[in-house]
């Protein structure tokens, strides 16, 4: 899983809860950060920022689960409208994270 945001101590936070479901985390700060790393390690999702989902969207072709606001439901609908292949709200769900729902 590729774990794509600009916020450090947010992006730190996942990927710790993500690594404690046992899955294979790498994080990235900026949509370029992430087609380096997408270019020399494939990955099967990725997991961002809602402020990262669309540009993201447009420069991989695996799925992309964009992060939002609990209650910004514009903002998921205009992401999901733009090709991401899911939402998930913040706080996150640990078991959801874990594909385990």
């Amino acid at each position: 899983m590729l774990l794509l945001g600009a916020d450090d101590d947010a992006r730190r936070a996942l990927h710790l809860l993500l690594d404690r479901r046992g899955l294979h985390v790498v994080a990235a700060a900026d949509v370029e950060a992430a087609k380096r790393h997408m270019a020399s390690e494939p990955c099967d999702v990725v997991l961002v920022a809602s402020a990262l989902a669309a540009e993201i969207r447009a420069a991989c072709e695996v799925p992309v689960i964009a992060v939002v606001a609990s209650r910004d439901v514009a903002a998921a609908m205009s992401l999901l409208e733009a090709g991401v292949d899911d939402v998930m709200t913040e706080p996150l769900d640990e078991l959801r994270c874990s594909g385990k729902n």
